[in-house]
């Protein structure tokens, strides 16, 4: 069995590899970055499970937990496809919050004075904006296929995010059909 060591050459044939599987561009790059901290880590060393046990013990020093299960993700899918399967290494387990914290959220009065703030300055637009957004909890990269004519229908598509692939359809309720969004009438309202 050969030494597991991680070179430039392995990574440029993973990048195509990932390139041939049709991953999105900012996947590929986000890998090949992740890659190259470990390879800056392990400094010319093998690859074995040790290092990579003290390797996650050091990212826990510098980040997030989210981000250091997003760099041992990408280690893990290039061991597989270097066939390095005993070098596989668990990610952290994160419980999800099921409430989103109060500080997090606008409150009714906070909302109405954005709305009435972006009047008053003249921002129709944002004020719709800001109101389609707060009624339906579309995502703001999903408001510009949010239009007049997709409030006539119960579901409309949201594009997927670049590179993600995949597309969401957002429900919209009764009370946006009903002349509860701004669209309905091109009047923003602050209810």
């Amino acid at each position: 069995m050969g030494k597991f060591l991680l070179t430039e050459e392995l990574l440029l044939q993973y990048q195509k590899h990932l390139y041939e599987e049709e991953r999105a561009t900012a996947t590929i790059k986000k890998y090949i970055c992740d890659l190259k901290k470990l390879k800056d880590y392990a400094s010319g060393r093998e690859i074995t499970k040790e290092l990579m046990v003290r390797y996650k013990e050091e990212l826990r020093k510098k980040y997030k937990v989210t981000s250091i299960n997003s760099f041992l993700v990408a280690a893990n899918r290039f061991f597989e496809y270097a066939g390095w399967y005993g070098l596989r290494i668990k990610t952290y387990r994160i419980q999800k919050e099921i409430f989103v914290p109060e500080n997090r959220n606008l409150s009714k009065a906070e909302y109405k004075r954005l709305v009435r703030l972006a009047l008053r300055k003249g921002k129709k637009r944002l004020a719709m904006m800001l109101q389609t957004i707060c009624a339906t909890g579309i995502r703001i990269s999903e408001l510009a296929s949010f239009t007049a004519e997709s409030v006539k229908i119960t579901l409309f598509p949201a594009p997927a995010r670049e590179g993600s692939g995949r597309a969401r359809s957002k429900s919209l309720g009764q009370g946006c059909l009903s002349g509860g969004t701004p669209f309905s009438k091109g009047v923003p309202r602050v209810d």
